[in-house]
C-alpha cells in the first residue's frame, strides 16, 4: 500500500485464494483498507520519495478536456493517450500517394498555426495491463510543465518488468547481428579506446561517420541527464550513453546530432533559429556502456526501459537497444509480442562485432528500425506525419466492398496514443483519405477526401476469428438491427509474425503468440470522455454507452459523408452489443467516447466474444480488459483460470470505474483545458492500478461497503454536482451494493445471474430508465 495513505482494519469474509471457485469456504480476514480521508497532500508527505515542496500539486499529468475528435483504440501503456484541442486547425497534412515514397520532411522554422493550442499527452506505466493477455491501455492524459509526473524512471521500472516478462534469447537475432558480416565492418577501423566507455563508443560514431557518411550514431553528451520522452509528453527518462537517431529526425533538422553530442543544449544566437530539442522520439537504437560486465544486469535493465518509452511514441513497430558492458555485446529488440535478446558475445579481436552490430544497425532504413510514419517536425509532436511508403498492410476484407483501396492518405493529427509496447498497442490518429476505384479499368472522377478515423494496433491471431464474425455481421446487417455499431471503411492486415521481417524467417516462442499489423479506418470519430463538463454531459455519455441511439432520432451528424456511408451515422451501446450476440470485455477510457451530439458510445470490438458459447470454451477462461476498470470477480483468485465466465455485469462494473476516473479529474488552476486529478483521485486511482490483483481486488471489493463507498466519492471534483445519483445506478446493477457483502465469488455470480435472468431486477433496461428519469434533475 501507499505510504502516504492511512488505513483502518476491518473485517469481512472474503474467499481463500488457495480453493477454487464454487468449493470456497468462507473464510474470515482482516484486511488494511485505505483511508481515503487522509490525504497525503495535506499531510505534507512526500510521494514517490519526492519531497512535497517541489510539487505544486502531484497528479497523474494533466488532461486535455477539448478534443475535437477521439476514436478509441489503448497497449500498454501507462500507458495511456489523448488529446487534440479544438483550439487550433491542425497543421497542412503531409501527403503520400500510395504506394509510392513518401514526401519529404518540411522545414521544420515554417510557421506552425495554432501550436500552442493543441493537445498534449503523458503516458506512464499502469500497474499492470492484465493478467494473462495484452491489453488496450486506455487513459488519455496531457501534461504540462508545471505539473510533474510522480512516477520516476526507477519507480516504473518494476512494473514495466512485471509487465513486459522475461527477455527472450533469439537465433534470429543472432544470425543477423552476430553471425552475417556487413557491409561496412572492415572499413570501420577498431576503437583505439578502451571498450566498455563512452569515450570508445564516440570513436565508433566518428569512424562511422568517416566511412559511411552517416552522421546518426552519436554519443551522447548530456548522458544520465533526463529528457522528454517526447515532445507531446511529460514524463522524462534519462538520456542513453549513445544513440543511433533515425534518418526522419535528421532530415527533418541536419543539427541534431550535434545538439544530442553537447553536454547542455545549445543557446541560439539572437534572431536565428532555436535548436531541436532532445527527446525519444527521435531515437532508432538506443545504447548503453558499461565499464564491466559486472554491470550487465544494470545496463539490460536501463535499456529495455528505454526502449519501452521509445516504442510507446507515434507509431512505432518496434525499438532496438545495445548494450556494452566492458567487451560483451547484446542487442535487444521490443515489440507487440515481447522482449528478444541475442545471446551475450564478446567483442573479439579488434572489436569486430562491435563494428559489425553497429553497422549493419546503420545499414537499417526507418522501417527496419521500427518507425511505421514520423512527423514532419522533429520537435512538433501534433503536427502532421509524412507516412512511410510501407505503411499500410494488404487489405484483409471485402466487408467494404463499395469502398476502394485506401490512397492520398494523409494522417493529420494523433488522437490516440498506445500506452504500452505490448499486446494491442492501439494508437488513433486523425486521417483523410480518398479510394481508388473498385474497378480500376472504368474511367470515373477521383473520390473526393474523406474524415476518417484510423487506428493502428497489433492483433493476436487467436481473437481474429471471433472479430472478424462480429465485423462481417455488423456490415450485413439493417441499420436498425445494429442501430450504427461502428462501421469500418477498409481494414488492412500484415502476416502473423514475432519478429521483423528484416531478420529474416520468423521464429517461435513458447508461450508467445505472433501478432500483426492491423490498420483500420472507421467512418466516424468521437471525442473522449472528457469532453464532458457536467454531471448531466456525463450522465447523457453513460446512457449512451449502455444503450445506443439512433442517429436519426437526435438530428445530428457526425461529420459529412458520401451517400454510401449512410449506415455509420449511428452509434451504438453495450446493450445493442449484447443483443447482436457478444460482451464487449474491454470497457475502459478510451473506449466510451461521446459523439458531436454529446451522446455516448462504446467502441473497439476487439476482445468482443459471442456471449452464447458453452462457458467451458477457452475464451471464457481468461480475463479479458484493460487492468484499473476489471471487475472484481475478474480480479479474483489471480493465480487461477478465471472462474467465472465475463458477463454483462462486469462491463457495467468498468464502466462503473471509468466514469469514476473522469469524476477525479479538476481543472488545473482554472485552466479548463486542463485537467488533473485530485489529490484524493489520484491516490485512488494509483491503488486501482497496483500489480498486485488480490490488493486491487480487496480495494474494489470493500466498496460494497458504504463507509469507502462514501469515502471514495470525496475524492471526485466538485464541478460534479450530484454525482453519486450517477454513480449508485451503476454500483447497484453490477453487484458493487452491499446485497453482496460477504459472499463467495460463485454465488455471486449465481445472484446476478438470476438478477440480469429471469427476473429482470437488472438489465440494460433498468440502468437507462433510471438515467433517463436522472437526466431532468441535473
Amino acid at each position: 500500500m501507499p505510504s502516504y495513505c492511512s488505513f483502518r482494519v476491518v473485517w469481512l469474509f472474503s474467499v481463500d485464494p488457495t480453493l477454487t471457485h464454487g468449493l470456497d469456504p468462507v473464510v474470515p480476514m482482516a484486511i488494511a483498507v485505505p483511508n481515503y480521508n487522509q490525504d497525503a497532500r495535506r499531510s505534507g508527505q512526500a510521494v514517490s520519495g519526492e519531497p512535497s515542496s517541489k510539487k505544486k500539486r502531484t497528479s497523474s499529468g494533466p488532461e486535455l478536456r477539448r478534443s475535437q475528435r477521439l476514436v478509441n483504440a489503448r497497449d500498454g501503456a501507462p500507458g495511456p493517450s489523448v488529446g487534440t484541442s479544438a483550439l487550433a486547425p491542425p497543421a497542412q497534412a503531409a501527403t503520400t500517394q500510395l504506394p509510392s515514397s513518401s514526401r519529404g520532411p518540411i522545414n521544420r522554422n515554417s510557421t506552425r498555426p495554432g501550436r500552442a493550442g493543441r493537445a498534449c499527452e503523458a503516458v506512464g506505466l499502469p500497474g499492470m495491463s492484465d493478467l494473462s493477455v495484452a491489453t488496450t491501455q486506455s487513459s488519455p492524459m496531457k501534461s504540462s510543465p508545471s505539473v510533474s509526473m510522480t512516477a520516476t524512471a526507477e519507480a516504473r521500472e518494476q512494473q514495466l518488468f512485471a509487465h513486459m516478462g522475461k527477455p527472450r534469447q533469439s537465433k534470429a537475432m543472432d544470425t543477423y547481428f552476430f553471425d552475417t558480416p556487413s557491409t561496412y565492418e572492415a572499413k570501420i577501423p577498431k576503437p583505439t579506446e578502451k571498450l566498455g566507455t563512452e569515450a570508445a563508443m564516440k570513436q565508433m560514431a566518428d569512424a562511422i561517420k568517416d566511412v559511411t557518411g552517416d552522421r546518426r550514431l552519436v554519443g551522447c553528451g548530456n548522458s544520465g541527464s533526463p529528457i522528454k520522452l517526447a515532445p507531446d509528453r511529460g514524463e522524462q527518462e534519462n538520456t542513453p550513453d549513445a544513440v543511433i537517431l533515425t534518418h526522419a529526425a535528421v532530415a527533418a533538422a541536419p543539427d541534431l546530432p550535434f545538439v544530442w553530442a553537447q553536454s547542455e543544449h545549445p543557446t541560439s544566437m539572437e534572431g536565428t533559429p532555436s535548436s531541436p530539442q532532445r527527446a525519444y522520439s527521435q531515437i532508432a537504437v538506443a545504447i548503453e556502456v558499461k565499464k564491466s560486465d559486472k554491470r550487465s544486469a544494470e545496463a539490460r535493465n536501463q535499456v529495455i526501459r528505454r526502449l519501452h518509452m521509445i516504442c510507446t511514441t507515434a507509431l512505432r513497430a518496434h525499438a532496438i537497444g545495445v548494450t556494452l558492458c566492458g567487451d560483451v555485446l547484446q542487442v535487444y529488440l521490443v515489440n507487440a509480442c515481447g522482449v528478444f535478446t541475442t545471446s551475450a558475445r564478446e567483442c573479439g579481436q579488434g572489436a569486430v562485432l562491435l563494428r559489425r552490430v553497429l553497422s549493419h544497425l546503420i545499414e537499417l532504413d526507418d522501417n527496419e528500425l521500427g518507425m511505421l510514419a514520423s512527423t514532419n517536425e522533429v520537435d512538433d509532436g501534433f503536427g502532421s506525419f509524412v507516412v512511410s511508403d510501407k505503411f499500410l498492410p494488404p487489405r484483409a476484407h471485402d466487408f467494404e466492398s463499395e469502398l476502394g483501396d485506401i490512397s492520398d492518405l494523409e494522417i493529420q493529427e494523433l488522437l490516440f496514443r498506445r500506452r504500452s509496447c505490448l499486446g494491442r498497442a492501439t494508437s488513433a490518429f486523425r486521417v483523410t483519405a480518398r479510394h481508388a476505384p473498385v474497378d480500376r479499368t472504368s474511367i470515373t472522377l477521383p473520390t473526393p477526401a474523406t474524415e476518417y478515423a484510423m487506428t493502428v494496433a497489433w492483433v493476436e491471431q487467436s481473437r481474429l476469428d471471433d472479430a472478424i464474425a462480429l465485423r462481417r455481421n455488423m456490415h450485413a446487417a439493417s441499420r436498425i438491427d445494429t442501430e450504427g455499431l461502428s462501421l469500418s471503411a477498409g481494414i488492412y492486415r500484415d502476416d502473423f509474425r514475432t519478429l521483423p521481417t528484416f531478420l529474416g524467417d520468423d521464429e517461435s516462442f513458447d508461450d508467445i503468440g505472433p501478432r500483426a499489423l492491423e490498420v483500420v479506418f472507421h467512418r466516424q470519430c468521437y471525442r473522449p470522455l472528457n469532453t464532458a463538463t457536467t454531471t448531466r454531459e456525463l450522465a447523457q455519455a453513460v446512457l449512451g454507452v449502455v444503450k445506443g441511439e439512433h442517429r436519426d432520432q437526435l438530428g445530428g451528424v457526425a461529420f459529412a459523408l458520401p451517400s454510401r456511408h449512410a449506415p455509420s451515422h449511428d452509434i451504438a451501446g453495450h446493450r445493442n452489443l449484447y443483443r447482436l450476440g457478444y460482451i464487449h470485455r474491454d470497457i475502459s477510457y478510451g473506449n466510451a467516447v461521446i459523439d458531436r451530439d454529446g451522446v455516448g458510445a462504446l467502441i473497439d470490438y476487439h476482445l468482443a466474444v459471442p456471449h452464447d458459447r458453452l462457458c467451458t470454451e477457452l475464451h471464457h477462461r481468461i480475463r479479458s480488459g484493460t487492468w484499473p476498470y476489471l471487475a472484481c470477480s475478474i480480479l479474483a483468485q489471480p493465480n487461477e483460470r478465471l472462474g467465472v465466465v465475463h458477463e454483462r455485469w462486469h462491463d457495467i462494473e468498468s464502466l462503473f470505474y471509468v466514469v469514476m476516473e473522469v469524476s477525479f479529474r479538476e481543472p488545473y488552476q482554472g485552466n479548463n483545458e486542463e485537467l488533473v486529478m485530485t489529490p484524493k483521485g489520484e491516490t485512488i486511482w494509483r491503488d486501482w492500478n497496483r500489480p498486485e490483483a488480490h490488493l486491487v481486488y480487496t480495494l474494489k471489493v470493500v466498496l460494497r461497503m458504504d463507509q469507502p463507498y462514501e469515502s471514495l466519492l470525496e475524492g471526485c471534483a466538485h464541478r460534479w454536482t450530484n454525482i453519486q445519483l450517477l454513480f449508485d445506478i451503476l454500483r447497484r446493477n453490477c453487484g458493487l451494493d452491499s446485497r453482496f457483502l460477504g459472499s463467495k465469488v460463485a454465488m455471486e455470480e449465481v445472484q446476478l445471474r438470476e438478477l440480469w435472468g429471469p427476473s429482470k431486477a437488472m438489465s440494460h433496461e433498468s440502468i437507462i430508465s433510471d438515467i433517463e428519469q436522472l437526466l431532468p434533475l441535473l
